[in-house]
């Protein structure tokens, strides 16, 4: 507990980082979401496609901030 009260910076500003990157991967892809929904309405494709894609990109791009998260974190 001592080292962690000295330190404390050290552990907060990654966390923070990783948290910050996170929140702000969220925030992006609910914005591309509605932009992608937007413009397969407009292209009004047939089926279920504009679905697969999103669906098909949802997850990876959480990841990708994560990971840049991760990146951030140990650069700080």
């Amino acid at each position: 507990m001592q080292w962690l009260a000295a330190n404390w910076v050290q552990v907060v500003v990654p966390v923070l980082a990783v948290g910050a990157t996170y929140a702000v991967g969220l925030w992006l892809r609910r914005i591309l979401t509605q932009i992608f929904e937007n413009w397969a309405a407009k292209l009004a494709w047939e089926g279920r496609v504009s679905q697969l894609i999103e669906r098909a990109a949802r997850r990876p791009f959480l990841f990708w901030f994560l990971l840049l998260g991760v990146f951030i974190a140990l650069e700080a």
